[in-house]
């Protein structure tokens, strides 16, 4: 579908300015798919403390946060979802080093994103109840646990300086993905944002925010077909809109534009805790927009550190230091991303070292690791326990299926579908057992040798993913399982880097 999307005409400084005169004024602060970063990290994912690159960490946005809100009464603190999973703090102790630390910065809505269902429910239960944030997602039906039947709700009702703001939540069909799918359903976000938008409306509601863990090209899908929302804050693609910041994924914000000339502003602020969004706006007593000003704003070192949140973060990591300290080997080079970049593409010595550290250790012909687990390389110099998580923070399930030679070949392209050399690409396979090549404008395989031979067609092969892909993750076709393994990629990539110290 063709989407009418207008980018802003900017005055003075880029932004559209407020209006002076009395209507409804609210503030909006965002972030989306922190992914458990209590700490700052550079541009390749490592922690930091200091420099232009080194962004982020909750001491960080704590600072942001209560700064803003002594200077604006009306500020609303949202978060679009993916809480869970990216960093060693939760891989390690779940929700139990989270929970306090979140607590603190006080949400006043959130969503859930798909990496809140990585683990048993239990612990998206226990973090919603320490936390005490009020939660919303008006496409999920829990079927088993009654504390997320009860407390995670289609949508709230927030009262600011005497105005009703309705906040709905929605998620992606991700989700379903988990290792606990079959305690809950994902019904289809548009009709239920349509439903909530209805229901809001009855209740005298004429302020509507989205809280979306869809995707921007759904998220602007959205703001064109559905009227009655004013702002989408969304989350799950990691984008960047910014005015200011470079590069970035478009304008601060984006918006469709509707017949009776009312707006929906799109805005969302990339992720890893190293950037917070910030929109001020201004409604008639229609609840449309009247004018907006903002953009996103960089959590850099020129922003203080929040002592409390120090302190909790020093504690976790007095905790954990004896683990995440481990020397699991030496290495004399550094493994890193594909040249040029930050992140793995084609020819990724990192991907290609943490594919084969699977297939050493397993009797298979091919092993298959999606590019977007691959979130850090490895510096020359001690490797420590810490840095396989910054490799591969989500640790995922892996699974062996069958596949043809001809399977193998619709499998790879599938994954070169969204293939871009400018960005990293999620589902990019990295290969090991083998290699393939493939035409950059076709995204077509030209070729794939398996153990040094050309694919053959017929013959049916043994191959390892993870579970995440295996059930249809990253737009791969679902795939019949018929072992699922003991270890994670990370116990082979450990067991790997101690044989090469040998």
């Amino acid at each position: 579908m063709k989407i009418r999307l207008f980018v802003l005409l900017f005055i003075s400084l880029f932004f559209c300015p407020l209006k002076s005169y009395g209507n409804t004024n609210i503030t909006l602060l965002h972030t989306n798919d922190l992914h458990s970063h209590l700490l700052p990290i550079d541009e390749k994912g490592n922690d930091c403390s200091k420099g232009e690159n080194c962004l982020g960490g909750f001491l960080r946005l704590k600072t942001f946060i209560d700064e803003e809100r002594k200077i604006d009464p009306n500020l609303i603190l949202l978060d679009a979802g993916d809480r869970f999973y990216g960093s060693i703090f939760f891989t390690l102790n779940k929700e139990k080093n989270l929970s306090p630390i979140f607590k603190e910065l006080n949400y006043d809505v959130i969503t859930l994103g798909n990496h809140e269902f990585d683990e048993d429910l239990s612990v998206l239960a226990n973090f919603i109840k320490d936390t005490n944030t009020p939660t919303v997602c008006s496409n999920i039906n829990f079927k088993t646990n009654d504390f997320l039947k009860k407390n995670v709700v289609p949508s709230i009702i927030i009262n600011k300086n005497g105005n009703k703001i309705g906040v709905i939540g929605v998620t992606t069909q991700e989700a379903k993905l988990s290792l606990q799918k079959e305690e809950f359903d994902i019904l289809d976000a548009k009709e239920k944002i349509k439903e909530q938008v209805e229901n809001l409306s009855n209740q005298g509601v004429s302020i509507i925010i989205l809280l979306s863990h869809l995707g921007l090209n759904v998220d602007l899908e959205i703001a064109e077909q559905i009227s009655n929302i004013d702002v989408i804050v969304g989350g799950h693609t990691h984008n960047l809109l910014s005015n200011t910041i470079e590069p970035n994924d478009g304008k601060y914000p984006l918006f469709a534009e509707h017949e009776d000339k009312s707006k929906t502003l799109v805005i969302t602020s990339g992720a890893l805790s190293r950037y917070v969004g910030k929109i001020k706006l201004e409604f008639n007593d229609d609840g449309k927009i009247l004018s907006f000003k903002g953009d996103t704003i960089a959590l850099d070192d020129k922003i203080g550190n929040n002592k409390k949140i120090d302190e909790l973060i020093g504690a976790d990591l007095k905790e954990i230091q004896n683990t995440i300290t481990e020397k699991i080997a030496t290495i004399n080079e550094d493994i890193n991303f594909s040249e040029g970049k930050n992140y793995c593409s084609v020819n990724c010595p990192i991907g290609k070292f943490v594919a084969n550290a699977i297939l050493k250790m397993e009797n298979v012909d091919i092993v298959f690791i999606n590019s977007g687990s691959i979130r850090a390389p490895l510096k020359k110099g001690e490797v420590i326990y810490r840095n396989l998580f910054e490799v591969l923070p989500f640790d995922g399930v892996l699974v062996k299926i069958r596949m043809s030679g001809k399977e193998i070949i619709e499998y790879i392209e599938a994954g070169l579908r969204k293939y871009s050399d400018e960005y990293r690409t999620n589902a990019l396979l990295q290969m090991a057992g083998g290699d393939y090549d493939f035409d950059l404008k076709t995204k077509k395989v030209k070729s794939v040798n398996v153990a040094s031979k050309e694919i053959d067609l017929n013959k049916v092969y043994t191959v390892i993913v993870p579970k995440y892909i295996a059930l249809g993750g990253d737009s791969f076709p679902k795939k019949e399982i018929y072992e699922t393994l003991k270890n994670t990629a990370n116990v082979y990539l450990k067991q790997n880097l101690k044989n090469l110290s040998k």
